[in-house]
């Protein structure tokens, strides 16, 4: 069942001015965590983009494995 159009907008509407908010506020959290948490958040976000990409990796050699059966 589709949601009624309003709601998807709303929803839109409400990511998009969270995201607004967090790239407004970027300076004032940079520097509440300073440089060690700056870094430590890096570290982090690293780890998750190596984790996606292998993840990204083995979703792809299944498909070609289960296209080849």
């Amino acid at each position: 069942m589709r949601e009624p159009l309003w709601l998807a907008v709303h929803a839109r509407l409400r990511r998009l001015t969270h995201c607004m908010l967090c790239f407004v506020s970027a300076h004032v959290i940079a520097r509440t965590l300073g440089r060690t948490g700056n870094d430590v958040l890096s570290r982090v976000r690293g780890m998750l983009l190596a984790a996606y990409s292998v993840q990204f990796v083995i979703d792809g050699i299944a498909a070609v494995r289960a296209s080849l059966s």
